[in-house]
């Protein structure tokens, strides 16, 4: 059998999505998330459930500190 550690990340904008100050994070994302996938040992990344290019495991959760700000 071989181990499999999961790791979630989880963090909010101070701002709505779209706000300009958002920019840089929005700038990386795409090439971070390639760099990831890269990875040796990378087993798989949880799409959304509106995402077709990539299959959710599950219904989203939030901590409990969440409040919805439009971000996710």
């Amino acid at each position: 059998m071989t181990d499999h550690l999961a790791r979630y990340t989880f963090d909010e904008f101070l701002k709505p999505p779209e706000d300009p100050a958002n920019g840089g994070f929005h700038a990386r994302n795409d090439g971070l998330l390639a760099l990831a996938d890269a990875t040796p040992g990378m087993v798989a990344r949880s799409g959304y459930p509106d995402d077709p290019d990539q299959d959710s495991w599950g219904d989203q959760v939030y901590p409990r500190f969440h409040i919805d700000n439009g971000d996710g």
